[in-house]
């Protein structure tokens, strides 16, 4: 029993000595901005959203012929083979 306090103190003691922070933290040249981790020129992306092809009307939000979209018809037909 006491060579295991005596290892638990050891490891506490080797714990704090090796947390010990020899840098001083508010030193402005250890502080970085918080612009610094981002860059400067912004990436362009495309956002592009998906919905079913063959759409049966079966979910929950019902779509009225007229706005339903064929991609097997122009324009949109040529705006997928575009994207591709």
């Amino acid at each position: 029993m006491k060579i295991k306090q005596i290892l638990f103190f050891l490891l506490l003691l080797i714990t704090f000595w090796s947390c010990k922070n020899e840098s001083n933290p508010t030193k402005s040249e250890n502080i970085k901005s918080v612009s610094s981790f981002f860059p400067k020129e912004k990436a362009k992306i495309l956002i592009v959203g998906t919905f079913h092809f063959d759409y049966p009307n079966l979910d929950a939000n019902k779509i009225k012929d007229k706005y339903k979209i064929d991609v097997l018809k122009e324009p949109k037909k040529s705006e997928l083979t575009e994207l591709g």
